[in-house]
């Protein structure tokens, strides 16, 4: 049960910063991807 319980405490303290990693980098494509367009 301890164990459990840490195991899940970490997965949901990590979980926000995967998703602002994820969220950053797909920023970052998108813009580049604008700037493509943009050249053009």
């Amino acid at each position: 049960m301890d164990a459990r319980f840490h195991n899940t405490g970490f997965a949901a303290s990590s979980s926000p910063n995967v998703f602002n990693i994820l969220g950053r980098s797909l920023h970052v494509q998108e813009s580049l991807w604008w700037r493509r367009v943009l050249s053009i």
